[in-house]
Formats: C-alpha cells, structure tokens, sequence
C-alpha cells in the first residue's frame, strides 16, 4: 500500500505518541505494529518520501519533516537526542519535542 503524506504523518504522530508516553524504544513494542507494517525505511515519512523520490539515494528532499525542519538525523534534532537518550526519561522528554515539531506538519 501506497503511502499518502497524511496517512504517514499520522502513522508517526501515533507511533511518537506511544513513544513519549512510554519511553520504549519503537523497534520491538509497539502495539500498533499488529496494525501497520514496519517501515521499511526507518520510519512511515522516510517510506512516504522514498515512494515519491525518483533518486534512490536521496529521498529526504521530499519528506515533510525535512521540508519544513530540515534532516532529522542532524546532531541537535529531537531524534538524534531520542536515539543517543540513556535513560526513559531522556527518550520520553526527546519523543515530546519531536512529536511537537511532527504537529506542525499538518
């Protein structure tokens, strides 16, 4: 199934929801992986961007995160913090700030 931008922005809301309530780590719990497939690119946006790219090896450009917030893997985003975060509270404090950027897609 094809991705549309507001279904794979509303994939991650929900994914990054859990994520800032719980401070799991979304590659093994999450429930809503009984609903939805796994990315296949590390997230539904990357995958959402990856269907409209012609380059195989840049897709970012057309992600709605990197047009509007710029390279969510850059040292200083909200996803990097949440990916180096050490303990739970790090990670829920680093899913918040990201799910407050992912809202503003809409």
């Amino acid at each position: 199934m094809k991705l549309t931008k507001k279904e794979s922005i509303k994939r991650t809301e929900e994914l990054w929801t859990w994520l800032a309530e719980t401070g799991e780590e979304y590659r093994v719990l999450w429930p809503s992986w009984n609903h939805y497939s796994i990315p296949s690119h590390g997230g539904y946006l990357c995958d959402y961007a990856s269907e409209k790219s012609k380059l195989e090896s840049f897709f970012c450009g057309k992600c709605p995160y990197f047009q509007k917030f710029g390279d969510c893997t850059r040292f200083d985003s909200p996803y990097s913090g949440w990916v180096n975060a050490e303990t739970i509270d790090e990670r829920k404090k680093y899913a918040k700030l990201l799910l407050e950027e992912l809202r503003q897609l809409k």
